[in-house]
């Protein structure tokens, strides 16, 4: 998962408690309900619910902004499989002095962690304060279910290119954050290669990791289809690790290898 250096100290962070570490500090619900938990980190070792128990919920927080200011939220969010169909989504809305909604972004959540291993989707919002502008809000609405939400970020982008915006419209480009508007942001693998052999396997297995980053340290994962993890490793770049699998049971497994904001997953056969 990319980026969780906004939660860093002087990284220019607005939110209060953007990582959940210190519970529900600075977050305020609306129909449902915030919580805390460690079930779907992405950043440090906790993170945060947005639940919809009886009723739609809202989850939000908001900073004061003046006019003009360009705004850069990045947040890593998902749902079950069942909140998929409960409208989950992320907003930067700009309000007034008096609460009036001047602008508003919206993104819909569309990372679904049952199938996913549990690991969140990495969203991003970039807007320009239109006239008026009082306070920023960044928040999290669904209908029904849970949005899982960890590492939420609002800073002030430094733009050096838009193209086509007017007050309240998103950006093209800043920067800060070099990434189009309102996307998931999936793993480069440029330069980033894994291959797995044998597969199928009946009893070792070597994993080849290729890399253009000679630094930073490799994670390695084996889950099943359920999303457990049975074997996890730390190695250097551009390495091999040998896996014994001889006493699996024959089925699926994912090889989840990770080194920084890059990330493959090959699927493994065992005989």
């Amino acid at each position: 998962l990319p980026d969780c250096n906004c939660m860093n100290s002087n990284s220019g962070n607005l939110l209060t408690n953007g990582n959940f570490e210190s519970g529900t500090t600075g977050w305020t619900a609306i129909g449902g309900s915030v919580t805390t938990g460690t079930g779907y980190v992405a950043c440090s070792s906790k993170n945060g619910f947005n639940v919809a128990t009886n009723s739609a919920s809202t989850v939000y927080q908001d900073v004061s902004v003046g006019t003009g200011t360009t705004l850069t939220f990045t947040g890593f969010a998902g749902t079950h499989t069942p909140g998929l169909s409960c409208n989950p989504k992320i907003s930067l809305i700009f309000r007034s002095a008096s609460g009036a909604v001047l602008g508003q972004t919206n993104v819909t959540i569309t990372r679904d962690v049952d199938i996913n291993f549990g690991q969140l989707a990495y969203y991003t919002i970039t807007a320009t304060a239109p006239a008026g502008t009082a306070k920023a809000r960044i928040q999290t609405s669904i209908s029904c279910n849970y949005v899982k939400m960890d590492g939420f970020c609002l800073r002030i982008a430094n733009s050096t290119t838009t193209r086509g915006t007017s007050e309240g419209s998103t950006e093209e480009t800043t920067s800060e954050l070099p990434v189009s508007k309102a996307e998931v942001i999936s793993p480069v693998i440029t330069g980033f290669n894994v291959t797995v052999n044998p597969n199928p396997v009946s009893s070792y297995f070597n994993i080849a990791i290729s890399t253009a980053d000679n630094n930073t340290p490799v994670d390695v994962r084996i889950r099943n289809t359920e999303g457990r993890v049975l074997s996890t490793a730390k190695t250097r770049a551009n390495n091999n690790l040998k896996i014994e699998a001889g006493e699996w049971r024959s089925g699926i497994y994912f090889v989840e290898v990770i080194q920084g904001a890059q990330r493959k997953i090959v699927k493994l056969v065992k005989l």
